[in-house]
């Protein structure tokens, strides 16, 4: 009876740690995840920034020849 009491015992225990890694393991790939599309939010942002820089410079200089 011990024995199966304490296999048991150290079932739940596998169970319980387990569950605490599948919980930290969401965590972090939700964090990974905010920070990518964050990362590729700014990228967009930095791209079209230069797009639009890009197209003002071009039209100053097509306006500065006439």
């Amino acid at each position: 009876l011990a024995l199966l009491a304490s296999a048991r015992a150290n079932e739940v225990e596998g169970s319980l740690l387990l569950g605490s890694v599948q919980g930290y393991m969401e965590q972090a790939t939700k964090k990974v995840q905010d920070a990518l599309t964050s990362m590729q939010k700014s990228e967009v942002a930095v791209r079209a920034r230069d797009w639009m820089d890009g197209g003002f410079t071009s039209l100053k200089g097509y306006w500065s020849r006439l």
